[in-house]
């Protein structure tokens, strides 16, 4: 007979700084011997300006990785335990939400199952505005489920708080937003819900958490809506690869969960017949599972924008819970065991296999030799603009190095990344003219170079640059760097 009762909090919390550090060494140690991705890079560049919005996205996982980085030091180890924090965050989210829908061993397995996927450790080695949802949209789900049920004025207040914080992380929470409108309506207390106050109160929350980002919208032009629009309207056949791109890599994703429940279904060993869950709550259940999917495929169709599949990396946490119950297992017949151990090993596993991952990676294959000297650049870079001035290096253009030399630069400087105004809305002519600055473009790069060029005058000096990434007494290949300096303008 399957067992009610759920682990203990503090047995919870205890795993989930288990978890916090096991991924943290996983993510460290494994990609110690690169530089952090660009998509990491970026966030820092963005953060550190702390503006009400950016050329791309809303602004809060941005200050989110701004402020980190003013407690913590600007190395790969410090981004391994944000991106550590966030999957830690968004587990307990996951341990929340599946309470909501089921109890005992049926809830231990379905949440042990997300650790045999990648998305909680090697996934979240990518802090954007993608992966931020891995921590928000759980608890933020959660909150919604307990304000449908309960219509409260604090689980209203935190709906509808989380709901502001969502789309000030990217405005595609719009798409879990509108899953839950949905799943208000399949449930059995939807009317109720709905005639309450509670709604309203959720709405009022999340409009006044968003109304300084609006207001930056009006004044600013609404750069993130244009830089969507230019991405929108893709050829139907590339819309249509794209898409299922995404389908793909998200169904890979949960291969092992799909052989584990497969194995037990198979078997019988799993099978029972357990108390039919309400249809109205299977199916509010069936649309909190796999609505955020199915939507994300539609909008991305119907819009023509490139999908990948780490847009719907931090809705996915139901679906294990929605299988179980499709395949009519009863997980207290050997799956919910069998999956926790199964979650132990394959996390514990990774982290004591992290430091031969990074002697491997260090060593061998064409990564190895073909990885890109961002960090040695940062320190070339700074210390050629220190022997030609006395202040900081103040300013870094350019395309590809931009972002990371502005997060490895000792000098801490801000970025004008592709020499564009409209993508650094922070900087002005009359800024660069009067402090300088510093243009990074690999040799290859002809249209970087020509456009440093552009912004250059005859008080600018070009300079090259040979540059290998080392780690571990392993050198890759060299890069030749063009570098542009324009000094500060002189006192007056």
């Amino acid at each position: 007979m399957q067992t009610e009762t759920d682990p203990p909090p503090r047995r919870v919390a205890l795993y989930a700084v288990a978890f916090f550090l096991l991924c943290w060494a996983i993510l460290a140690i494994g990609d110690a011997p690169f530089a952090i991705l660009h998509d990491m890079a970026e966030p820092y560049a963005w953060g550190r300006q702390f503006e009400l919005g950016y050329n791309q996205h809303p602004p809060f996982w941005a200050w989110i990785c701004g402020a980190w980085f003013y407690v913590f030091p600007r190395a790969g180890w410090s981004f391994a335990a944000l991106d550590a924090l966030n999957a830690a965050i968004g587990l307990l989210g996951a341990w929340a939400l599946i309470g909501d829908f089921a109890r005992g061993e049926r809830r231990v397995a379905a949440f042990a199952l997300l650790l045999l996927t990648p998305i909680y450790t090697l996934g979240a080695y990518k802090y954007d505005a993608n992966t931020i949802f891995i921590s928000v949209w759980p608890w933020m789900t959660h909150a919604f489920v307990r304000a449908l049920r309960t219509q409260t004025l604090s689980w209203s207040l935190g709906f509808g708080a989380l709901v502001g914080v969502a789309l000030l992380c990217k405005y595609y929470a719009v798409v879990p937003i509108a899953v839950c409108g949905l799943a208000a309506l399949a449930s059995p207390e939807g009317r109720r819900y709905l005639r309450s106050a509670s709604p309203w109160i959720s709405a009022a929350t999340a409009a006044l958490l968003f109304a300084p980002h609006a207001f930056w919208l009006v004044h600013a032009g609404a750069p993130p809506l244009r830089y969507f629009a230019s991405a929108s309207g893709l050829d139907w056949g590339v819309a249509l690869r794209a898409a299922y791109g995404s389908a793909l890599g998200v169904a890979c994703w949960f291969i092992l969960v799909a052989v584990v429940l497969v194995y037990f279904a198979w078997s019988g060993a799993g099978v029972a017949r357990p108390q039919p869950r309400d249809r109205a709550e299977a199916l509010t259940l069936a649309i909190l599972a796999l609505g955020p999917l199915t939507l994300t495929l539609a909008c991305g169709l119907l819009l023509r924008v490139r999908q990948t599949p780490e847009m719907p990396v931090g809705v996915l946490a139901l679906i294990p819970l929605l299988a179980i119950e499709a395949a009519g297992l009863d997980p207290a017949r050997g799956l919910g065991r069998f999956a926790r151990r199964a979650a132990v090993f394959a996390v514990v596993a990774m982290a004591a296999l992290s430091p031969a991952v990074m002697l491997a990676r260090t060593y061998s294959g064409d990564k190895a030799d073909g990885a890109a000297p961002y960090a040695e650049a940062a320190e070339a870079v700074t210390r050629l603009w220190r022997e030609h001035n006395s202040t900081p290096l103040p300013f870094v253009a350019g395309a590809e190095y931009t972002h990371y030399i502005v997060f490895y630069s000792p000098d801490r400087p801000q970025a004008f990344f592709q020499f564009s105004y409209d993508a650094n809305l922070w900087i002005t002519p009359e800024a660069l003219a009067r402090r300088g600055w510093a243009a990074v473009c690999a040799a290859e790069d002809a249209g970087c170079v020509s456009k440093a060029e552009t912004f250059s005058d005859s008080r600018t000096e070009r300079r090259s640059l040979i540059v290998s990434h080392r780690f571990l007494g392993h050198v890759a290949r060299p890069r030749e760097l063009v570098v542009f300096l324009a000094p500060p303008a002189p006192e007056p």
